[in-house]
């Protein structure tokens, strides 16, 4: 009987223990992923920043190269149409500006989105496997006490058949048409 309880719990331990492992694997995981996006959503700001940089630079040297040919050309820059066309390459400038702010915006809050629920994810199955960790050993403890308290019962062996098949049984007490 020592035999059986030193080795129904240490079955108890292990799938409690292998539990507790893969919670705390898929914990760490999650943490892992979240740091991975959070990283990738900077580098995706930065970049944006860079990207915004340019086109802001290239949009000032179109504006200067028009008011510069505006005035080679005999006009007068910065008045009538000449200055329309220069509002107009503003505002192109900035809806484009704009734009682009808002692709890189929302890539990295969508990368970090993703890495927050990796990280949720990986608390969730934590302590989902803290639950069922404990529930298993809950469950060994209540089967035992029950056991111990004559509550369970054994099941009552079964003979032997006196004939055929070699005496190997099968569950129901039903001989096996085949032996080893």
């Amino acid at each position: 009987m020592a035999d059986m309880l030193t080795l129904a719990n240490a079955s108890t331990g292990l799938s409690a223990a292998g539990k507790l492992i893969q919670g705390i694997g898929s914990y760490g995981a999650g943490q892992k992923s979240q740091q991975i996006l959070d990283a990738e959503a900077q580098q995706t700001s930065n970049v944006g920043v860079q990207q915004e940089l340019q086109l802001r630079a290239s949009a000032r040297q179109a504006i200067g190269d028009q008011v510069a040919g505006q005035f080679s050309n005999g006009f007068e820059g910065g008045t009538g149409s000449a200055l329309d066309l220069l509002h107009q390459s503003q505002v192109n400038a900035a809806a484009d500006v704009l734009n682009l702010r808002s692709q890189w915006t929302s890539k990295a809050a969508a990368q970090r989105a993703q890495g927050d629920l990796d990280a949720e994810t990986g608390r969730n199955a934590l302590i989902g496997s803290l639950f069922s960790a404990a529930g298993t050993v809950a469950k060994q403890t209540e089967d035992w006490t029950s056991a111990r308290s004559g509550l369970v019962s054994s099941p009552a062996p079964v003979a032997a058949p006196a004939s055929g098949n070699g005496g190997i049984i099968v569950s129901g007490g039903a001989s096996a048409p085949w032996a080893f």
